[in-house]
C-alpha cells in the first residue's frame, strides 16, 4: 500500500451527516493511459464501497460490489478492473471515512497527474452548474482539453464559452448523455481555437453535474496537467477568502492567479505573512479585469517562505502554481475554501520520486495544535 499521512487539527468544526456518499470520476482515459482510482480509509474498521463503470456513451454499466478498503489503509483499482474510455462512480456508506484519489499516467512517462475527488451527496454531482477553467499557458505545452460527464438520468445541456484577453472568442453548446461523457481538445469544442488562443473557458450546465476536468499536455505526451474546474457564483455573489498554505523559498516560483469569470472588473485583497508569522503584505488591493486574470508572484508581490490569503468575490477563483527553477514539472491547482479538523495526505510512491513533504499553515489569529499520524500498510508508524 502507498504510505499515507493523516493530520488532525485539535479544534471543533461542524459536521454534517449525509445519507450516502459518491465520488464521481468524469474521465477514465482511453487505452495508452493508466487511470487509477485509489480509495483511502481513515477509519479503525474496514469499509466496503461499490464501483460503477459506464462506457463513454453511458452504455453497459458494470458494477463491482463489496470492494473492501482496509482500516487505516487503501485499495487501488485501475484499468485492469474496469477497462478504458468511460466514467465511474464510487459509492460509499453514509458518513464514511473513505476518501478517493484519481491518477492519470500516459504510458511509462514520468508525467503523473493526481488529485483528490470531492465528496457528493447525490449521484448527479454537486449543486454547482457553473465553472471556470483557466488556461495556464506554458511554452512547453501544446494542447488544452476538457472532460465533462453527466451522472443524471437525462441529458445535460452544457454551454462552453471561450475567452482571450477578456473578450469572448467562441461559444458552443453540447449535450452529454446520461452516465456518459464528452471529451475533446479545445479545437474539437471551438472550431479553429488551439491552446494559445484561449485564456479561460466558462462552463454552464442546465442540471447539476460533477466538476469538469481540464487536461493540458504536449505533443510528445510526456508533460501533463489535470485539474478540476472551479465552480463559481454568477448570482448572489459574496466574499470568500482562500488560503495559500505554502509560499516556497526563492529557488521556486510560487504564483497566485486570480481568475475573474464575471462580466465586470473585480478587486481582490492580498495579505501575506513571513514564515515566523509576522506580517508581510497587509490588505493590498489588486484589480482583476472582466473575464481576465491577475498574476501575483513570490519575490515581487509577496515574500518567499511564508503564507498568504486572497479575499475575493465569488465570481473570482484563485489558482496556485509551483515550479522549481526552470524545470518543466509544474504543479497547478485551484484553491478551495474548505476548512476542517482532519485531512488525509496520500503519498504517491514511484521509483522516480525520492522525498515526500508536507506544508501546514494556520490562518487563524491564535496558535493551533496539530497531530500527525503516519501509516504504512494499515500500521501506525508514528505520531
Amino acid at each position: 500500500m502507498k504510505r499515507a499521512l493523516f493530520i488532525s487539527l485539535l479544534f471543533m468544526s461542524g459536521i454534517w451527516g449525509i445519507s450516502q456518499e459518491y465520488f464521481l470520476v468524469n474521465h477514465i482515459a482511453e487505452e495508452g493511459w493508466t487511470t487509477t482510482i485509489t480509495v483511502y480509509n481513515d477509519g479503525i474498521a474496514d469499509q466496503t464501497v461499490t464501483l460503477h463503470y459506464w462506457h463513454a456513451t453511458g452504455e453497459a454499466e458494470t458494477t463491482f460490489s463489496d470492494l473492501v478498503i482496509p482500516a487505516d489503509g487503501a485499495a487501488t483499482f485501475d484499468n485492469t478492473l474496469f477497462g478504458y474510455d468511460g466514467v465511474a462512480e464510487i459509492e460509499a456508506q453514509p458518513d464514511s471515512p473513505v476518501r478517493v484519489k484519481l491518477s492519470y499516467q500516459y504510458g511509462s512517462s514520468h508525467s503523473l497527474a493526481e488529485f483528490m475527488l470531492p465528496k457528493n451527496s447525490s449521484p448527479g454531482g454537486t449543486f454547482k452548474r457553473t465553472w471556470v477553467i483557466p488556461n495556464p499557458y506554458l511554452s512547453h505545452m501544446d494542447w488544452l482539453g476538457f472532460a465533462i460527464a453527466n451522472f443524471n438520468t437525462g441529458n445535460a445541456h452544457v454551454v462552453l464559452t471561450a475567452y482571450k484577453d477578456g473578450t469572448e472568442v467562441d461559444n458552443v453548446g453540447i449535450d452529454v448523455l446520461p452516465n456518459g461523457k464528452y471529451v475533446d481538445v479545445s479545437s474539437g469544442f471551438f472550431s479553429g481555437l488551439n491552446y494559445a488562443d484561449i485564456d479561460m473557458v466558462t462552463i454552464d450546465s442546465d442540471i447539476t453535474i460533477p466538476d469538469p476536468v481540464a487536461i493540458i499536455g504536449n505533443t510528445e505526451q510526456d508533460r501533463h496537467l489535470f485539474f478540476l474546474g472551479a465552480g463559481f457564483q454568477r448570482l448572489w455573489a459574496f466574499t470568500r477568502s482562500y488560503t495559500v498554505p505554502h509560499v516556497a523559498e526563492s529557488n521556486w516560483h510560487t504564483t497566485i492567479t486570480a481568475i475573474n469569470a464575471s462580466d465586470a472588473a473585480e478587486t481582490v485583497t492580498l495579505n501575506s505573512w513571513h514564515s515566523n508569522g509576522s506580517a508581510d503584505q497587509v490588505d493590498v488591493l489588486f484589480p482583476v479585469p472582466a473575464h481576465g486574470s491577475l498574476v501575483l508572484s513570490a519575490g515581487t508581490h509577496f515574500d518567499y517562505e511564508g503564507t498568504a490569503t486572497v479575499t475575493a468575490n465569488t465570481t473570482v477563483r484563485v489558482k496556485l502554481s509551483y515550479q522549481y527553477q526552470d524545470s518543466l514539472s509544474i504543479s497547478d491547482f485551484v484553491l478551495d475554501q474548505t476548512i476542517g479538523t482532519e485531512w488525509i495526505l496520500p503519498n504517491s510512491v514511484h521509483n522516480w520520486f525520492q522525498w515526500f513533504g508536507i506544508a501546514v499553515a494556520n490562518s487563524n489569529d491564535s496558535e493551533v495544535a496539530i497531530a500527525l499520524d503516519a501509516y504504512k500498510d494499515g500500521v501506525l508508524l508514528g505520531t
